[in-house]
């Protein structure tokens, strides 16, 4: 059996360890929670009104060269990278590699907004949506530290309020509220 000083030298290295993550993410995940209401890693620093001759009147179909001409008149160095028509047909939606175009194809009038990542919450979203293998196994290793330092935490604290006494009592709330939340909403 491991002593409670042993437990509590590896629960209390891991945790300073892991505190820089668990800050990061931490902040990074609040970001993604309100990422309805903003895009933690996209903000608009300018939003210019713009004006194109560009409409499906006159004909059936809108290809990409069209849009990059469009793009390339605005005089704002624009590569298209993707476009879409919405809006049954009455809205254009230009890509490109920091922003977006928005044209309605009746009148011509539009938008373009430059978009930029907002400094340090940008970055630190991006370590929620990481995909690099060398990064997942370290997100790995941190799990299994977080799963290490919540159960260790169980049996750190003795007398009349330790797990047994009182602390089973909410941990177990603390897990019956997520579970209401994943099955009634």
């Amino acid at each position: 059996m491991i002593s409670n000083l042993l437990l509590r030298k590896w629960h209390r290295d891991l945790g300073y360890f892991f505190i820089g993550l668990i800050i990061s993410f931490s902040i990074s995940g609040i970001a993604q929670n309100h990422r309805k209401t903003w895009n933690p890693q996209k903000y608009i620093y300018s939003s210019l009104p713009i004006h194109t001759n560009l409409d499906l009147k006159t004909q059936t179909a809108i290809t990409t060269e069209q849009v990059q001409k469009m793009l390339d008149d605005q005089k704002q160095g624009l590569v298209l990278k993707d476009f879409r028509i919405e809006d049954k047909g009455t809205k254009l939606r230009a890509f490109f590699s920091q922003g977006v175009a928005d044209i309605n194809l009746l009148t011509g009038a539009g938008k373009l907004e430059r978009l930029d990542t907002p400094p340090i919450i940008g970055q630190l979203s991006n370590l929620h949506k990481s995909d690099q293998s060398i990064w997942i196994w370290y997100s790995d290793i941190f799990a299994l530290g977080l799963i290490f330092i919540a159960c260790s935490g169980m049996f750190l604290v003795r007398g009349k309020n330790s797990f047994r006494s009182k602390g089973y009592i909410l941990m177990l709330a603390g897990v019956v509220i997520p579970l209401v939340f994943l099955f009634i909403i």
